[in-house]
């Protein structure tokens, strides 16, 4: 054990003081609110009210009397609905998985930036200032997709870095981008814009093949989910609010 932290002691260290960070915003928190964890916006509520509908009901909606296009993230809103189904569906849950997916987003930076071959005290530095100049602590208790979709994002644009370097190609970043290509849409729709602009860089690269499957698999999202939305009174394209 003495060995591993040696070796290891940046991410076991940015690990504990992310830790502390959540711990002392959660009591902070708790303490202004008589003991309930709250949420700042009305988004996570949205989330949780249409999950805790499909889980039970199996109604993809907010009031579970009817389908609502209200989720902003598809995959985020699944993902809960996982959870409450073998659950109850409970305010924690959200709090809980953006705990999980910001530590694998250390762990998985800390990987990364190891493969570099840093010296131990910068690679604590620069998790440090990843961790908490971007607001990893404040985007936890937002209760939303977001260390999601950075996790996913970081892992998509260092693949693609990979496969376009010349010198540094990798064999499985081919697969990893046409994964998570979907993923990414299902997560946010703001990922077309990632996607597109890896896609032309494919594109200069004369990589088309490559640059029109991902395209295809990050645009298929729509007519895949289309019949669903319109037999339920939907229109074709998604419309959402949160």
């Amino acid at each position: 054990m003495t060995g591993y932290f040696q070796r290891h002691w940046p991410l076991l260290l940015a690990l504990v003081l992310l830790s502390v960070a959540v711990a002392a915003s959660l009591k902070l928190l708790l303490g202004n609110t008589g003991g309930r964890l709250v949420y700042v916006l009305d988004d996570p509520y949205i989330h949780m009210a249409i999950a805790k509908n499909f889980s039970q009901k199996g109604v993809w909606g907010v009031t579970g009397s009817g389908f609502t296009s209200n989720s902003s993230s598809l995959l985020w809103t699944a993902l809960l609905s996982a959870v409450y189904y073998f659950t109850s569906p409970n305010e924690v849950a959200p709090l809980v998985i953006n705990i999980i997916v910001c530590t694998a987003l250390v762990f998985w930076l800390y990987r990364l930036l190891l493969k570099h071959q840093l010296h131990s005290v910068y690679l604590f530095f620069v998790l440090i200032v990843i961790t908490f100049v971007t607001s990893f602590p404040l985007l936890i208790f937002a209760g939303l997709e977001h260390t999601l979709q950075v996790l996913i994002n970081f892992v998509f644009v260092v693949s693609a870095a990979r496969f376009l370097s010349e010198d540094r190609k990798h064999p499985a970043d081919k697969a990893i981008m046409l994964f998570l290509a979907p993923v990414l849409v299902l997560v946010r729709y703001e990922g077309l814009f990632l996607i597109f602009t890896v896609c032309c860089l494919l594109l200069l690269r004369r990589k088309y093949g490559l640059a029109f499957w991902i395209f295809g698999l990050a645009l298929f999202r729509l007519p895949a989910t289309a019949p669903f939305r319109c037999g339920k009174g939907g229109i074709f394209f998604p419309i959402q609010y949160c």
